[in-house]
């Protein structure tokens, strides 16, 4: 009798050692996953020779329609790093969906404020091409869209901030750094 229930509990203890080794491999996967995307993103706009970069240097001269090109690469870039991390399979992960969701969220929000000029850059390209009249209202239009940009740059931080708390918890669960 004893030795049937020593059996079971090795069973179950080995059953538990597999699963739990599976969860961690997918854990970590999912970590890398997250890790390389966060070193495009910041490749992409803060790297020397990144989109971002690349779009300002753009600004400088008054080429706006390259500008306006280079933001269409930012879109596709910001697009891959969200579809990436969509299509993760987070079954079995502790606190994985959770981690997936607020990185979308995040991504999403960035994505949101960098594409935000767009509209900023029509608008310097209208005030520097038009009349008078048409100026002075491209000008006033640009003051609306520094106002609804900073409100953008709020979602940035609350979603960068619920991100990473839940990356921190993702991690301590999944003993993960």
């Amino acid at each position: 009798m004893i030795q049937k229930k020593g059996i079971k509990m090795l069973t179950l203890a080995a059953a538990f050692l597999i699963f739990s080794a599976c969860s961690n491999k997918k854990a970590a996967e999912l970590s890398r996953i997250v890790d390389r995307q966060e070193k495009q993103s910041f490749n992409m706009l803060l790297g020397e020779k990144g989109l971002e970069s690349q779009k300002l240097n753009h600004l400088i001269a008054r080429h706006y329609d390259r500008a306006l090109a280079v933001i269409d690469q930012q879109e596709t870039e910001f697009n891959r790093i969200i579809r990436t991390i969509e299509n993760v399979n987070t079954k079995g992960i502790s606190n994985g969906k959770e981690v997936q969701q607020t990185s979308v969220n995040y991504y999403t929000a960035l994505k949101n404020l960098y594409l935000f000029s767009r509209q900023e850059i029509q608008q310097e390209k209208l005030s520097r091409s038009m009349n008078n009249a048409e100026a002075d209202a491209a000008q006033r239009k640009l003051a609306d869209l520094y106002r609804e940009k900073q409100q953008l740059y709020q979602k940035v931080y609350q979603s960068e901030d619920e991100f990473y708390r839940t990356l921190k918890i993702f991690q301590e669960e999944n003993r993960l750094k």
